[in-house]
């Protein structure tokens, strides 16, 4: 989701393509001994390549623990409650955990207003990423200032409403309580 990036380095990117390694009988060598060529050749001027385990990690791997049952999940729930995202940008939050990008869920919207709500929350989610990578990293609540709005009382939920060529749309219903049902 670009929550989290890798260090940045200002160094010179190198393609695998454009190294010349070659073996003992001129033929080039296969892409992946390229790149262990270039790293060992480039540690034997420099020194190590990796300074610290920042540079070497994944992005997922410098989430808090806080937010860790398991090293391989992250709980979601818990980091948005404490970034203080509200109800429809908990949502865009599970689409893009689904794998959607922004313009194919809006393109599955079922009605023209499940659009206009997944857009205005999608807009709202942009807005408050940083106190979510803030969150994400720390372990603490990093909550944006947020203007109050007169719908914020009200919780939908999203579900998929299965088409007759049974392609699914996302739309969004208000949330009845279990004893109601």
């Amino acid at each position: 989701m670009g929550l989290l990036d890798l260090p940045l380095h200002d160094e010179r990117i190198v393609l695998a393509s454009d190294l010349a390694f070659t073996d003992s009988d001129g033929e080039a060598v296969p892409h992946d001994e390229k790149l262990d060529l270039a790293l060992a050749k480039y540690e034997e001027k420099f020194g190590p390549y990796y300074r610290d385990w920042s540079d070497y990690c994944l992005p997922s791997d410098r989430v808090s623990d806080v937010f860790r049952a398991d090293p391989d999940s992250i709980d979601w729930d818990r980091v948005a409650e404490l970034a203080g995202l509200d109800n429809g940008e908990r949502m865009v939050l599970e689409i893009q955990l689904m794998g959607l990008g922004r313009e194919r869920a809006l393109a599955l919207c079922h009605k023209e207003g499940d659009h206009k709500f997944l857009q205005a929350a999608w807009k709202r989610f942009i807005r408050h990423r940083e106190a979510l990578k803030a969150t994400l990293l720390s372990g603490r609540s990093h909550q944006s200032r947020r203007i109050k709005r007169k719908d914020d009382k009200e919780e939908l939920e999203m579900v998929f409403v299965e088409m007759p060529d049974g392609s699914l749309r996302i739309s969004f219903e208000k949330l009845v309580p279990q004893d109601h049902v």
